[in-house]
């Protein structure tokens, strides 16, 4: 018997086309799952914000040996702190920032989103939209740029990396009140 003319019931059609659909439906569940577990914890940016951020500190910050990667010296986890408590026309900005930078390779020729794209891509893309004349884009750039080196320079493990011997007299790092309420929040104190 042929296999195009056989006849397929309607139980057996229904049966493929729910079946397909679970399969599909527990497989970007186990993706997504399994994507979030390497992801921190965060209280301000949503999953799609923190993937860009990873991806976009990653593609900026020193690779060498020596320098501390992302998740050592908390530039996620940092980012999210300082923007969960600053005003939220500040925060809305940075967030629209991030909007921007994550769908403009799409609009210049890309065919993927920033956080989706290789790393080479990303530095690619990065070096061509510095020199572009739009001041939007540089400003977006810049401003987008300044927090994360601040965090990730400005973090004790990077210290030896840079020739940094710490602050005077080396003080012990002192939490002020919006940290100790951050970590109480995310059930870490």
């Amino acid at each position: 018997m042929n296999l195009w003319t056989e006849k397929i019931s309607r139980r057996k059609l229904f049966g493929f086309g729910l079946g397909g659909l679970l399969s599909i439906g527990a497989g970007t569940f186990f993706f997504r799952f399994s994507k979030s577990q390497s992801l921190p914890k965060t209280l301000f940016f949503s999953i799609s914000e923190v993937e860009f951020l990873s991806a976009y500190s990653q593609t900026l910050l020193p690779q060498e040996s020596g320098f501390p990667d992302l998740e050592k010296a908390e530039v996620i986890r940092r980012l999210d702190e300082e923007f969960f408590f600053v005003d939220s026309n500040i925060s809305d900005d940075f967030r629209s920032l991030i909007f921007i930078l994550e769908y403009l390779p799409l609009v210049k020729g890309y065919w993927s989103r920033f956080s989706r794209l290789s790393e080479e891509d990303r530095k690619n893309f990065l070096l061509s939209q510095e020199t572009t004349e739009s001041d939007t884009i540089r400003a977006a750039l810049t401003n987008l740029k300044l927090p994360i080196y601040l965090v990730y320079y400005g973090h004790e493990s990077s210290f030896k990396a840079i020739s940094y011997d710490g602050p005077f007299g080396n003080p012990p790092e002192k939490l002020s009140e919006s940290r100790i309420y951050y970590k109480k929040i995310l059930g870490e104190s």
